[in-house]
Parts: C-alpha cells; structure tokens; sequence
C-alpha cells in the first residue's frame, strides 16, 4: 500500500531540484549580467567577493591543512554513493532523481564561484588600473626588456643561497611565504590596489597531491570555494617564490594568469628578500626569453649568451625536474587548464600567459 504513493513522489522530488538548479543557474545569469551592464554593480560584487573570501578564508587558514585536498579526496567517494547507492535501491528512479540533485548542486557551486571569484574576471585589465599603456611591442622593444630582465638576473643570481652543488637553497615553504607577503605589504604600500580585505590569507602547501599537479603541469591553484591559494611543494627552489606570489595575487582579486603573472613580478620585485626578487626576475626573464625566441632567434641568441652561470644552473635544474613529468597526462592537465581558462572568458586559453609579457614590456617602458 506504500509503494504507489512513493512512486508518485520521486517525480515530483525530481521537478523541483530541477527548477531549484533553474532558479540558481537564473541568479548566476542576473550576477553575470549586471556586473557587465554596470560598474557599480561590478564594484558591489567584486568587494562582497573578496570579504566573503577573506572571511572563509580566514576561517580555514587556522587549520595547518588545506580543505580542498580533504574535498577532493571525499569527491569521488560522495558522488559514488550518490549514484550507487539510489540506482542500486531504486532503479531508474532513483537514478534520476541522484542526477537532478548533482544538477542542483553543481549550479549551486557555479553561482558560488561566481560570487567568492568569478567576478574578478569581469574586473577592467589591471594594465588600465595602473595606467600603463597597451599597444602592439616591436622586436626591439621585446629584445630591450628581455636584457634588462637579464641584467637583473645576473645581479641577483650570485648573491641567492644555494647548496654545494650550486643549486638554491630557499629555505622552508613558510619563509618563502613570509618574504613573500612582506613584498606584498611594500607593494600595496606603493600601490593600494593590491591590499584588499584578502591580504591576510596565507597560500598553504599541497601536502597531498603536490606530485599529481606536477604530473598535470600544475604548480598551484587557488580554490574559491575555500578561499586557499595552494602551492605545489614539488617544485624547484628558484621558482617557488614566485608561484606562491602568483597563487596569493588571485587570493587578492586578480582572475587572468598573465596579470597573476605579472603582480607576481610586481610583488617579489619590492619585496626586500634576495631570494624573493631573485625568483619574480628569473621567472619573468624565462617569459621574454621564450617570446623572443619565437620572434627572432638571432636577437634571442644574442641576448641569453650573456646569461650567469648561476642562472643558467637554475633554469637547467628547472628544465630536468619537469622534462620527468612528460607524458599525455600533462597534455590532459594543460588541456583542462586551457579549457578552464577559456571558459573565464580569456579566448587565448594558456596562450594567455603570454601576456605577461605585454605587461612587462609596457611596465618597463613606463619607468
């Protein structure tokens, strides 16, 4: 006699979590809309996104773990019961309406990432925000920046702490950190746009899955829904300050890689720490010296001759620790990564990167 009104339910469950995941997909639309029709509304948002992010944030930074690595461990496990379990006990039914939930809690997830992250894509470039100029760069004027990154290079490279193989030796991921965020604290000082309510959040090491992201051709990732920047440990010495500045620049309301890129130079430039302006000048020398390799060799080879030996050590260890992660499971990572980026509304996808290099150029040039 229970069987019928049962039976009659599951439908009715169904309709509504899918006019629930209609209703919230609706809001994400509105969000969306009205942050692009005005800036007002963009400003709104953009602030209750980085209060919100610095208040979860805050909350899970006094746990030394990372919240998005338990997630993702439980991930697979809940979606497994989700569908197992009801596909097992009540057929197609049940199938249904475990599918017409997951709907509604991946809309949910859509419009949270909107509000806690989403938003920062929307933001005008941070070139315009600082008042730099963007226009098509001449070979001469990508040949100009690459050897002033260099000369910077070669200044810094003798004086970092190495080991005695000649490699850096950084110290802890912790002390990296704390250079780090003292490079941010006399940038924001210079620059106030980049202290934002999120300032006090602190990127923390993937202790679980550093190895997974290097085989996916990931060093960091910063996770809205928890407010974490998280950095790969797996990672050479002289590239790692660099990342975790890269990672905190999204916790501090920056969407677009490039620009990421370049408030990571930005950052560990002013910072007072040796190893910290090291790590913001090699990397950003490793974009010019790859662009100008493409545009012009004879000009590329003329410029990298002049590299320190020092560097040269570093950006060959850099070479051999990844050339051991090469295989088609970094191609799917970088193919995730691209799709991902794409979908933030960046249409270049990882070739987006490479505006850092724009950035660099017109920053040099404005100085």
């Amino acid at each position: 006699m229970n069987t019928a009104p049962t039976k009659q339910r599951r439908p009715a469950a169904c309709r509504r979590l899918l006019l629930s995941a209609a209703g919230i997909l609706l809001l994400f639309g509105v969000v969306r809309l009205l942050c692009a029709c005005s800036t007002a509304a963009l400003g709104f948002f953009r602030a209750l996104a980085l209060r919100l992010s610095a208040l979860w944030g805050g909350i899970w930074g006094l746990f030394p773990f990372t919240l998005a690595e338990v997630l993702a461990v439980l991930a697979l496990p809940g979606l497994l019961c989700l569908f197992i379990i009801p596909a097992v006990r009540y057929g197609r039914r049940g199938f249904a309406r475990a599918l017409s939930a997951l709907l509604t809690v991946l809309s949910a997830l859509l419009l949270a990432f909107q509000l806690l992250f989403g938003v920062h894509y929307q933001a005008p470039p941070l070139a315009q925000q600082l008042g730099l100029e963007m226009r098509e760069y001449s070979v001469n004027e990508l040949k100009a920046t690459m050897q002033w990154l260099l000369e910077r290079v070669n200044e810094l490279a003798p004086s970092a702490p190495r080991r005695d193989d000649g490699t850096c030796d950084f110290g802890s991921f912790d002390e990296m950190t704390a250079a780090v965020r003292q490079g941010y604290e006399a940038l924001s000082a210079k620059i106030p746009l980049f202290g934002t309510p999120t300032s006090g959040l602190t990127p923390k090491p993937a202790r679980l899955f550093s190895v997974g992201m290097s085989y996916l051709g990931i060093t960091g990732i910063y996770f809205p829904l928890t407010a974490e920047p998280i950095v790969s440990i797996d990672n050479v010495d002289s590239h790692l300050p660099s990342t975790i500045a890269h990672e905190w620049a999204h916790a501090r309301g920056i969407g677009p890689e490039a620009e990421c890129n370049f408030a990571a130079f930005l950052a560990c430039s002013a910072a007072s720490d040796t190893r910290t302006q090291y790590s913001g000048a090699l990397v950003a020398y490793v974009y010019t010296s790859n662009a100008l390799y493409r545009y012009s060799y004879e000009d590329w080879e003329e410029v990298s001759a002049g590299l320190c030996k020092q560097a040269r050590l570093d950006l060959s260890v850099h070479s051999a620790h990844w050339a051991r992660y090469e295989s088609p499971v970094q191609d799917v990572g970088t193919a995730i990564n691209d799709a991902y980026i794409r979908a933030t509304g960046q249409p270049d996808g990882v070739r987006s990167y490479g505006k850092m290099v724009d950035l660099l150029i017109s920053w040099r040039l404005s100085r």
